[in-house]
């Protein structure tokens, strides 16, 4: 009745779960949806990632549409991790075989491009599936080729994972040193790369091995430390398989009642994901301490469960091992024929997997049945085959012993031989190096000769050219300087020659109107002042003595406030202002006031006495990624392209006529140029939309 009822549980858990597996489908259909081609493979890809060991079914589901969809975007890469993926989805259902062949499939894709990475996750799926079906030695060819591809790759997680197999797989051949050395090379790979997962990975092993080696006080700290960890990860299956190893440590330590809540953890763990190998290995752990608690029913009930999980998975090793303890489970109760007929099984799946210690324990209890059942000759016979068993056990272990220390030797030779060679051969070496640094440096020495006679040649050519350029470079000053001082004079020579006239007209009593001339020699005093203050300014500049007393300022208080000084002056002259000021509140530069205000003045002035009335004076102003900007333009006339590079130049008018009925120094640009260069902003000129002249002022922004 009991059996029937785990049956009818298992059942209803199953029907459940095909629910969820149904849903979460759906979600990830949701997520797929405006995806194609090469993305819609990535994203399955990803999928068939993250479900293939907590939820087979779901990643066989997308495995299926990733297929179809790498008919219509081929893609070797894809497809390798594709089945890889797949492949280990079909080991957790315990279908070894479809697991193999969709794993040569992905490592056949791999190879066609030549992909190490890819290859060594293809050779683990293999390897794992032959593990899991008994077959020990084929599984460490495929684990070992695994990682030769990822040091290959240079892959060290990879590399991390395959040695963790290795050990797994020398462990399960009870050959605990070589399974310890390959353990801790995995766990020292990881602590560098930082993975705490295969940290814990490799501890729960560790455990494992102590175990087995009879430190029950290292074995159970690195199995609390693993379980520790899996229970704070989304890491359910490593989870369930740390609390599957307790259960069975606790259990041979005989702490049945610790033991008994962490298998049952394990066994519910392993029903949800649907592993169905972890899960008959777990019922026969939860059997085997039934057994010890005496309660003989329940054991077979839980064992007579594992079994057939065990076929479902098509797994040798769990086969042999749970046929096993239930054949004794069995012998308890007296169910002669039973046993007999489980124990005969045990041993049957023991030679055929090679395994001889299971099949010298199956051969010891066939002996005991026989024995019981009052067949002493039969029971004899199986005795001595255990016997025998067991001398093989031991020549095969002294083998294996011998072989071990003939192949290090070998190995110790081969490395003296390759010593001796490698210092043969460095020591070749170094005479060939002597005869060729000999032979490099009569070469450099040579070399060195020709070119100190080069550097000396192009030395006395550079030095006549640097010659050549300052001579070039002083008359150019030198004319500049002249053509400065006559411009310069030439400016002071016209109001000075007005002034000189007016004081002739005063001394001589020529003026009809004193009061007016005086204004007017006023005026003419203060244009000549004007001018030796510009020419100060820009002399101040040359020289770098420009000072500037900057502090970073609200740029839009400031423009705003003297945007309305000018829009007055403006409009007073008969012009029309126009301003478009764009900036955000509490945009704060560095600059000065007075200079830039000074510029900003010196840009409108120029643009009152070049426009004609009625015009049209525009300030607009704006903030971008680097610079704030100003733009100061006017209406007709405008400036000839060619003229405008040159505004810039000190002295330059555009018309000279013109300049000399609105006044001014022609230093007034020059001056705005250089406050601007002490900024360390630009200056610019262009066409005005308005049919005048545009002067645009970039500022650098400044915290």
């Amino acid at each position: 009745m009991q059996k029937y009822l785990l049956l009818l549980i298992a059942l209803l858990l199953s029907l459940s779960l095909h629910a969820a597996d149904e849903k979460e489908i759906s979600t990830y259909e949701k997520e797929l949806s405006g995806l194609s081609g090469r993305d819609l493979i990535i994203k399955i890809k990803d999928i068939t990632t993250k479900t293939r060991l907590s939820k087979p079914d779901v990643a066989i589901h997308f495995f299926n549409k990733g297929i179809e969809q790498l008919e219509e975007s081929p893609d070797d890469k894809l497809k390798s991790m594709l089945y890889s993926n797949v492949a280990w989805a079909y080991i957790i259902k315990g279908e070894m075989d479809k697991a193999i062949e969709l794993s040569n499939i992905a490592l056949k894709a791999a190879k066609t491009i030549n992909d190490h990475k890819r290859m060594s996750s293809a050779e683990t799926a293999i390897g794992s599936a032959y593990y899991y079906k008994g077959d020990t030695t084929t599984a460490l060819i495929h684990y070992k080729r695994s990682l030769n591809h990822s040091e290959q790759a240079n892959d060290l997680q990879n590399v991390a994972k395959s040695l963790h197999n290795i050990a797994a797989i020398h462990l399960a051949l009870t050959e605990h040193q070589e399974a310890l050395k390959y353990f801790l090379k995995s766990r020292e790979i990881n602590l560098k790369l930082n993975k705490p997962s295969a940290i814990a990975s490799s501890e729960m092993n560790l455990g494992e091995l102590y175990q087995t080696l009879g430190n029950i006080e290292k074995s159970e700290a690195y199995f609390i430390s693993a379980y520790n960890f899996f229970k704070t990860s989304d890491n359910k299956w490593s989870f369930a398989k740390i609390n599957s190893l307790l259960g069975l440590f606790y259990s041979r330590q005989n702490q049945y009642n610790k033991a008994i809540p962490y298998t049952n953890a394990a066994i519910q763990l392993f029903t949800e994901i649907g592993d169905k190998v972890q899960l008959a290995d777990t019922y026969r752990a939860k059997g085997f301490i039934l057994s010890n608690l005496e309660e003989t029913n329940q054991s077979i009930d839980v064992f007579e469960k594992a079994l057939s999980l065990a076929y479902e998975a098509k797994s040798d090793i769990v086969i042999r091992t749970v046929t096993l303890n239930l054949s004794k489970a069995y012998l308890k109760l007296e169910k002669y024929d039973r046993a007999l007929e489980l124990a005969q099984q045990a041993t049957q799946k023991a030679q055929s997997t090679g395994n001889k210690p299971d099949e010298r324990a199956a051969e010891k209890l066939l002996s005991k049945i026989y024995s019981l059942l009052g067949d002493h000759w039969t029971a004899f016979e199986h005795l001595q085959r255990a016997d025998t068993l067991a001398e093989e056990i031991s020549k095969h272990s002294i083998k294996e012993t011998n072989e071990r220390m003939e192949r290090r030797f070998q190995t110790a030779q081969k490395e003296k031989k390759i010593e001796l060679l490698t210092k043969d051969n460095q020591l070749k070496a170094a005479l060939v190096d002597r005869k060729t640094y000999e032979r490099n440096a009569w070469i450099a020495g040579l070399a060195l000769l020709v070119f100190i006679a080069f550097f000396f040649v192009y030395r006395q050519t550079q030095k006549r050219r640097l010659e050549n350029e300052r001579a070039e470079m002083m008359a150019e000053l030198v004319e500049r300087k002249n053509q400065l001082l006559a411009d310069v004079s030439h400016e002071l020579r016209t109001p000075l020659t007005v002034l000189q006239l007016k004081v002739e007209a005063l001394q001589h009593n020529l003026v009809k109107d004193v009061n007016a001339s005086y204004d007017s020699l006023m005026t003419k005093i203060g244009d000549i002042n004007k001018l030796i203050s510009d020419i100060y300014a820009l002399a101040q500049s040359d020289i770098g003595a420009l000072e500037l007393n900057r502090a970073t300022n609200d740029c839009e208080q400031y423009l705003q406030e003297w945007a309305d000084e000018l829009c007055d002056a403006v409009e007073a002259k008969g012009f029309q202002w126009q301003q478009n000021i764009e900036l955000p509140t509490n945009t704060n530069v560095s600059f000065d006031e007075n200079k830039i205000k000074q510029v900003i003045s010196n840009l409108v002035d120029n643009s009152m006495a070049y426009t004609d009335l009625p015009g049209t004076i525009a300030l607009s102003s704006s903030i971008n990624e680097q610079s704030w900007q100003i733009v100061i333009e006017d209406s007709a006339p405008g400036v000839k392209d060619e003229d405008l590079p040159r505004i810039f130049e000190r002295l330059f008018r555009v018309e000279s006529s013109r300049s000399r009925a609105t006044g001014g120094s022609g230093l007034g640009l020059s001056i705005c140029k250089s406050i601007i260069d002490a900024h360390e902003g630009t200056i610019t000129s262009s066409t005005s939309q308005l049919g005048g002249l545009a002067i645009t002022i970039s500022l650098p922004l400044k915290s």
